[in-house]
């Protein structure tokens, strides 16, 4: 399997775009040097939306010149690698056989098939750049992003209110139901969504987005940073990234916590670093013909 490299959008201002960081160019010859060894870099949609809310010309020339560079992986639709998860762990009790067990790709090799995840049938071939193109032209698109993005904060603040009272514990089986049958795009009552609930900790220990959404929301819940609407991409970068890659790097110093104690409590492999040179690679050597 190969070694994979989630970088945050912070990362990819910080090597390539406006500003940079004092220590750039050390960082993108890291980077090369990794992609030169094999390894893959993952990006998802939401660095698609993060950058095309920059009014700056210069940075979103620089970072998608980048991105087209760096060719690489892009992380799948959480919703459909979580839904692939739960049918997975279904899949026995379903009467399902080795052979057609539901697969779970939390990756795709083009914008193409990202976007085929998100149930989107985009334009054929299309690249990073042209979507940032097409965001950025399409103003009413980005409001509406925001505009959702922008009820995280008080989502947050409701959710601490709830722990403080006790009132999110006596809700979570009726927040678990409702949540497992959104999921799997079926009613509440559902006898699969029962069986869920039923072992509720194995389901955790086979589905890794799940069990990440699941520790990260109530770690956000329980600390006392101040909630702003970035976390909703936030979130959604966090849960590809410490479920199914070698190591994610973020230069968001409340995200790389939030991400290590979800990962401590979940004792994930995942490597959490600020730099990429932060993170430690190893290869296995080549065996000689």
């Amino acid at each position: 399997m190969n070694t994979t490299i989630y970088l945050d959008h912070n990362v990819i201002v910080g090597v390539a775009g406006l500003p940079a960081w004092t220590d750039a160019e050390s960082e993108l010859a890291c980077i090369e040097r990794l992609r030169a060894q094999g390894v893959r870099f993952v990006l998802s949609a939401w660095h698609m939306y993060e950058l095309a809310k920059s009014g700056d010309v210069d940075n979103v020339r620089r970072y998608c010149a980048f991105v087209e560079a760096l060719q690489p992986l892009w992380a799948n639709n959480p919703i459909a690698v979580k839904r692939a998860e739960l049918l997975r762990f279904l899949g026995p009790s379903l009467g399902s056989t080795a052979t057609d067990m539901p697969t779970i790709e939390p990756f795709s090799d083009s914008v193409d098939d990202m976007w085929a995840s998100y149930g989107e049938s985009g334009i054929q071939s299309e690249s990073f750049s042209g979507v940032v193109r097409a965001l950025q032209a399409d103003p009413g698109f980005l409001r509406e992003i925001n505009e959702a993005a922008n009820l995280t904060p008080e989502a947050i603040v409701t959710g601490r209110r709830a722990h403080q009272d006790g009132r999110l514990k006596q809700a979570e089986p009726i927040i678990d139901r409702e949540y497992f049958a959104g999921l799997l795009q079926c009613e509440p009552s559902d006898p699969r969504v029962n069986e869920l609930l039923d072992d509720i900790k194995a389901v955790y220990c086979a589905c890794p987005a799940i069990a990440v959404e699941d520790i990260i929301t109530h770690v956000r819940v329980k600390e006392s940073f101040t909630p702003r609407a970035a976390h909703a991409s936030d979130l959604q970068h966090t849960l590809i990234a410490l479920a199914y890659c070698t190591a994610f790097v973020t230069d968001d110093k409340n995200l790389l916590e939030n991400a290590r104690v979800t990962r401590n409590k979940l004792s994930l492999p995942t490597q959490l670093s600020r730099r990429p040179t932060g993170v430690s690679v190893r290869f296995q050597p080549k065996t000689q013909n």
